[in-house]
């Protein structure tokens, strides 16, 4: 058994293996980042050849992980679809606070409560409604 190899560097070289293996998910950002600082803590007062090798495979992992965030990201910035989910989101905020709850009160909650004194119970709820 060669003793130059730590635990240290093995655990960071695994931690870069996976971090390349999880890049297209996200998770080369934290397995990246574990395998450079475990890399870099397994030296004595040089570093090793597998801890050079995880301190390569953790940056590259992390690098990797960083764009393909980053372009997913600005892939879904880019496309109708998420301009439209999120204006969907914006009717529907603006018709439920605006509409049904706006009346000048700064307190949400008591908007909330006048709400359900002026709407009548459903009768298909148990006890006829909830009791205010």
């Amino acid at each position: 058994m060669n003793r130059n190899y730590n635990g240290l560097s093995v655990a960071a070289l695994m931690l870069g293996i996976f971090g390349l293996l999880t890049m297209c998910c996200g998770g080369s950002i934290f397995f990246g980042s574990l395998a450079v600082i475990l890399a870099w803590l397994s030296r004595d007062s040089s570093m090793n050849s597998q801890a050079k090798t995880a301190l390569g495979i953790g940056c590259v992992g992390l690098i990797g992980g960083i764009f393909m965030i980053t372009a997913v990201l600005l892939q879904a910035v880019g496309s109708p679809e998420f301009w439209g989910t999120m204006e969907d989101y914006m009717h529907y905020y603006r018709d439920m606070y605006d509409r049904e709850y706006d009346d000048g009160s700064d307190n949400p909650y008591d908007d909330i409560l006048r709400y359900f004194e002026q709407h009548e119970p459903t009768s298909d709820s148990p006890g006829g409604g909830m009791e205010l």
